[in-house]
């Protein structure tokens, strides 16, 4: 799993996990099972947006990833988090009635071994529960905010562009993510292409959501308060030309595990 070192869970509480929030709710209700009354792993989970789902479900979640920053942001109120990798879960097989992963398959350089061992610790006929970004998920406030930023002196860093340019793309598809999930072993396979619906947001919310993202906070905390403020002045009325109703392309996977 790709590590971003150093990454602060409060730039992501800030800005995207409003976004994510959404999208994680999504996917749980995309799943087959209802998650009352069961124990749920939170792969990647980051400051927690696919656990509040999980225990809005009715579930029991348990947190791994592998930013400490991400994990301690609120984890006091979101039940027990862990320190791993995807893939290699420090938990014995069998362990979960159901593992959910959000956004994390894209970091990973073969995505059916991340399946594979989600399935290891989830219970027979359990469910496997993952969502991707859509190959179709164009976004013109994505292109206005990068642009601004450019000018600021930004460049996206390689280990972003890697992602873009190879790990997305892998499973950026209906097709691609059902063959990765065949090729894991899983069953009752479902994969379906989904628009989240954001609704129209404030260009500040908007712009909030973008500088937060881990390839770019960090290129923002290190300005100085004067060209940040700037920064996001020049953003957001940018962003506040155009249109801010957000649809976000996903990919989603529902699977269950054999024995």
């Amino acid at each position: 799993m790709t590590t971003l070192s150093g990454y602060s869970g409060d730039a992501w509480a800030q800005g995207p996990e409003r976004i994510y929030n959404r999208l994680a709710q999504a996917l749980v209700d995309f799943s087959p099972v209802s998650l009352r009354g069961t124990r749920v792993l939170d792969v990647g989970a980051g400051t927690g947006a696919a656990s509040r789902a999980i225990a809005g479900a009715g579930g029991s979640p348990v947190a791994v990833d592998v930013e400490l920053d991400m994990l301690r942001h609120q984890r006091d109120r979101l039940g027990p988090a862990v320190a791993g990798d995807i893939l290699h879960l420090p938990f014995a097989g069998d362990a979960f009635d159901v593992s959910v992963a959000a956004f994390v398959l894209a970091h990973v350089a073969e995505p059916q071994l991340a399946l594979r061992e989600m399935a290891r610790v989830t219970l027979h006929d359990g469910a496997v529960l993952a969502v991707t970004f859509s190959a179709t998920n164009e976004q013109p406030v994505k292109q206005i905010v990068d642009g601004v930023l450019v000018q600021h002196g930004y460049r996206f860093p390689d280990w972003y562009v890697d992602h873009k340019r190879i790990g997305e793309p892998a499973i950026a598809t209906a097709e691609a993510l059902r063959e990765r999930a065949d090729a894991a072993g899983l069953g009752d396979v479902a994969v379906e292409e989904r628009e989240v619906d954001m609704g129209v947001l404030t260009a500040e919310a908007i712009v909030g959501w973008r500088l937060g993202m881990a390839h770019v906070a960090p290129f923002v905390e290190q300005l100085s308060a004067e060209q940040r403020a700037r920064l996001r002045d020049e953003a957001t009325a940018a962003v506040a030309r155009g249109d801010l109703r957000l649809g976000l392309r996903t990919v989603m996977l529902a699977a269950r595990t054999r024995s």
